[in-house]
């Protein structure tokens, strides 16, 4: 992580205590907002994951449907062609 410094106008207006601590308040709202972030993104990649799952099954489902019809219809056009020959 980059070094926050202050500048020297500042520092020397500040003083050197309050300048530590202006960099400090810093440092711990930067941790703050990247903890909750990362929170956000583990939350939202899980929601992700489980949408994801959810539509492979999906497609698992009418994968299966198209196979069947598939069948369904090879099955009559041979059935038709055999019964033709008859």
């Amino acid at each position: 992580m980059k070094t926050v410094l202050v500048r020297p106008a500042l520092r020397e207006r500040l003083q050197e205590r309050a300048s530590d601590e202006l960099v400090d308040m810093f440092a711990e709202a930067h941790t703050a907002a990247a903890e909750s972030f990362e929170r956000h993104l583990v939350e939202e990649t899980g929601k992700i994951r489980l949408d994801m799952s959810k539509l492979q099954v999906e497609l698992l489902k009418w994968s299966f449907v198209f196979w069947i019809g598939q069948v369904a219809a090879v099955a009559a056009i041979l059935s038709w062609v055999l019964g033709r020959g008859r």
